[in-house]
């Protein structure tokens, strides 16, 4: 007697795709875990719907889970094609099952984190809550807690400067709203400060910028080498600090292409986050200071007045990056949240490497007016007590 044929395989793969497409986006959030059953049901099926038969559908599946914009933007049409978003598609799923399985003590977790930060970079909605389901907020903040300074030891006590904390701290920072800093307690924060503070506020060891900010134009002429001559010594290092190129960028595949970028400097992000924390803590406006500065010219005082604090606690340093929302039908490519990393995607890409030509086409380092605000200071900071965890920096 002859065996039936499957229902589903006499259909028109068109129709066919349409079935494995809504039953893979069945859930919005995650990977598509529900096409795996449909792909597992018969030899034909998974050979009709398999991603190297059938790069379309996953590039469908990756469209409506993950935004889409930024990677066309930035490295031209083909990042938009079937086969670079199928390839893009399982790149993301794994990393954020590895997230969600929240192990800081992952193999992959260097990988996970890039992908992860990249995702961040791309974000126009979808990438966010993904990373949301994915619990990356709090699995960066374990990270932190537990594994940022454990190599201290290693480098005289002070805490490494390396791409896995460095990404741990981006991610920490981008996955940050102000109610969930809101909803720490004081403690909290306060531990969280402690342990970034280094990496904001010592700048001769953990530079905020590519090359050293004694240099305005690029590229450097010469080699790293040579720069020595240009640094002193001093008990941290040679300062200013020229780094090998090769040991601060990092390659992998990216819409099915190699992609190098600088490592995100770490002493960027912590400024960020340490003033972003601070604006909690409140500030006593009781003290017997003049109230505005009129009345401090009269009484011949100098310094803030009652007036300044004020102000001062009305007005906020730090500036979330937007979230977006979800979509179904998808704006503008040249609109969206994603276009604010526009710029230091280009500077991550083309300034990883300070003595380098840039031989493709040149694109905007920076945005006019972004260094536009109040410069008086937005933070006061005696010699700090370091974690309890950690001894002295030598």
């Amino acid at each position: 007697m002859a065996h039936a044929r499957p229902v589903l395989t006499s259909l028109p793969l068109d129709i066919l795709d349409e079935v494995a497409f809504y039953v893979a986006v069945l859930d919005p959030l995650g990977p598509p875990a529900h096409l795996v059953p449909l792909l597992c049901s018969c030899k034909t099926l998974y050979s009709l719907l398999c991603r190297a038969n059938n790069p379309y559908l996953y590039a469908r599946i990756f469209v409506a889970k993950f935004d889409a914009r930024a990677a066309p933007r930035r490295m031209g049409e083909t990042a938009g094609h079937s086969a670079a978003l199928a390839s893009q598609l399982t790149k993301y799923c794994k990393a954020l099952r590895n997230l969600r399985r929240g192990d800081i003590d992952s193999p992959s977790i260097t990988k996970d984190f890039l992908r992860a930060f990249v995702m961040c970079l791309e974000n126009d909605g979808k990438n966010a809550a993904q990373l949301d389901w994915a619990g990356l907020f709090d699995y960066a903040e374990r990270f932190i807690l537990e594994r940022l300074w454990e190599e201290g030891t290693q480098v005289g006590g002070w805490p490494v400067e390396d791409v896995t904390n460095a990404l741990a701290l981006w991610l920490y920072w981008c996955s940050a709203t102000p109610e969930r800093l809101a909803s720490k307690t004081p403690e909290q924060r306060d531990e969280i400060m402690a342990l970034v503070r280094p990496y904001a506020l010592y700048n001769f060891r953990y530079p905020p910028f590519l090359a050293p900010d004694n240099h305005v134009h690029l590229p450097l002429p010469g080699n790293p080498e040579g720069y020595r001559d240009h640094s002193t010594m001093t008990p941290h290092g040679f300062y200013p600090l020229y780094r090998t190129p090769s040991l601060c960028q990092h390659t992998f595949r990216h819409y099915g292409r190699k992609v190098t970028i600088a490592e995100p400097p770490i002493g960027l992000v912590a400024k960020l986050l340490y003033i972003a924390l601070q604006e909690y803590k409140p500030i006593d406006l009781e003290q017997p200071i003049p109230d505005d500065r009129a009345e401090a010219i009269f009484l011949g005082t100098r310094g803030p007045t009652r007036a300044d604090y004020s102000e001062f606690a009305r007005t906020k340093a730090v500036r979330y990056a937007p979230r977006g929302e979800w979509y179904t039908h998808p704006p503008r490519p040249s609109s969206g949240p994603s276009t604010i990393h526009d710029i230091d995607w280009a500077r991550w890409r083309q300034c990883r490497d300070p003595w380098a030509t840039v031989t493709s086409p040149r694109v905007p380092m920076y945005k006019f007016g972004s260094l536009t605000g109040r410069w008086g200071g937005r933070s006061l900071v005696s010699p700090p007590p370091l974690p309890p965890t950690t001894r002295t920096p030598a």
